[in-house]
């Protein structure tokens, strides 16, 4: 299917659904916005690549590979997370400037944090920029950083990096990776 076909952006729009559905219902707390119209975000559903929580107040506002992608940072979103009460903003840590000198990485697309030992994983690609890895190490306080060098696995004429092909998870003494078709 096209990125501009009707049925697939159904179908995601159903699975969104679903998620939304399934994790309020175990307790999760959700905020779902809706996208403005223009400019078109076709993956603003994933902000996760954008943007990142932090227990202790900090956000942190990752840099795109993608420049449709980058139309997808909202600060008003921010700002009314805020204004509700929902989250308590001590700290921005903004990374964008690093897109004018082509260095990026996309959110917990392309780093999955460790919380409780303060340590994070990633996987070198062109999404992900290890001059951008040392500063959200050095200003988030990330006591270890573990990176991989990985040959790009091409998906589309571009490397397809990990975090859309895999779905990965840190709860306390879990650690989960899952591969493409896995549940």
């Amino acid at each position: 299917m096209a990125p501009d076909d009707p049925g697939l952006a159904s179908a995601a729009l159903v699975e969104f659904d679903c998620l939304v559905a399934a994790l309020r219902a175990a307790g999760v707390s959700i905020h779902v916005v809706e996208d403005w119209p223009e400019p078109r975000c076709p993956d603003a559903v994933f902000p996760n690549n954008w943007v990142s929580f932090h227990d202790d107040g900090t956000v942190v506002l990752y840099p795109m590979l993608a420049p449709t992608r980058r139309h997808e940072r909202r600060p008003d979103l921010l700002q009314d997370l805020v204004l509700r009460g929902a989250y308590s903003v001590t700290r921005l840590l903004d990374l964008t400037h690093h897109e004018l000198g082509q260095r990026f990485l996309e959110g917990t697309g392309s780093v999955v944090f460790d919380h409780v030992a303060r340590v994070a994983y990633a996987c070198l690609s062109p999404r992900t920029h290890p001059a951008v890895l040392q500063e959200l190490a050095e200003r988030a306080r990330i006591r270890d950083m573990h990176i991989r060098r990985e040959r790009p696995r091409w998906h589309g004429g571009l490397p397809h990096h990990r975090a859309a092909r895999d779905r990965r998870a840190i709860r306390g003494d879990l650690f989960r990776v899952c591969g493409r078709g896995s549940s």
